[in-house]
């Protein structure tokens, strides 16, 4: 993946390509330091960085991947703000790349040609599909003790279906709404071809897109919690091993909330 970050110099911004991320006590008294600070490569590989010389490219939906030179590498630190302190180490991509059609976390590939055949496709522009029968369980829910939400995000992608499914038995009272009982259910669920049978993922949440050619699906991308997850789609149409990457540590408070009841958190 590739960031669309503020530049602390010019006060601009500038994609970076996240190499990993260092936790840092929280009670350790640090030195004051510069919270940027250019790494010579022997530095940078020391602390973990793994990315080669070669080109990167990074996706976007409905628009040609942009082709970005490796620079430098970038020590960033970020202290306080009563979250953890952690460092990160970046690599600036030198180049041109338009935020037209990227988020500012976007999916990007480095290799030395251009990934042609691979096309980004956002959920929000996937053909929206309803839940097929039998995924959502079936629970009894009558007014006004009781209220049902259910929410479906993703589709289709050519003769495979992506979705995204909440939904939340809401059980209301005369109490504040943050004291409201519920129960949910949340999935990302794939079918690969028309007639197999849905799969659920695991350790992905908040459905980003897919990515396809023509063979078919080729993963599915989640983007939740500072962690963006790529899990594969074998010739078989099944998930294989999830693949994360993360751009900075989670607060303590911070969770992922996969329900549609009153969201009552920091």
């Amino acid at each position: 993946m590739a960031t669309f970050d503020y530049d602390q110099g010019s006060k601009g911004r500038r994609w970076l390509l996240p190499e990993v991320v260092v936790d840092v006590d929280l009670y350790k008294e640090l030195p004051e330091q510069d919270p940027e600070q250019t790494l010579d490569e022997a530095g940078a590989r020391a602390r973990g960085a793994t990315s080669t010389n070669d080109p990167v490219w990074i996706l976007g939906d409905g628009v040609p991947p942009c082709r970005m030179t490796p620079g430098p590498f970038l020590l960033l630190r970020e202290v306080g703000g009563g979250g953890p302190r952690y460092e990160r180490v970046v690599r600036v991509l030198d180049g041109a790349c338009p935020k037209e059609g990227r988020s500012e976390r976007a999916v990007a590939f480095q290799e030395a040609n251009p990934p042609s055949r691979c096309h980004l496709h956002s959920q929000r522009r996937m053909e929206e599909l309803p839940p097929p029968d039998g995924i959502i369980p079936p629970k009894p829910c009558e007014p006004p003790g009781c209220e049902y939400k259910k929410l479906v995000r993703g589709g289709s992608v050519g003769r495979s279906t992506v979705l995204e499914i909440t939904a939340t038995w809401l059980h209301p009272t005369e109490e504040h709404e943050c004291s409201w009982a519920h129960d949910d259910f949340y999935g990302i669920f794939v079918q690969s071809t028309p007639g197999t049978r849905f799969v659920k993922l695991n350790d992905v949440w908040e459905l980003f897109g897919v990515l396809a050619d023509d063979r078919g699906l080729r993963a599915v991308i989640g983007d939740s919690m500072w962690i963006m997850s790529f899990v594969p789609i074998g010739p078989s149409g099944q998930p294989e091993k999830v693949l994360q990457v993360r751009t900075q540590p989670a607060h303590d408070e911070e969770q992922v909330w996969n329900s549609l009841a009153p969201y009552c958190g920091p």
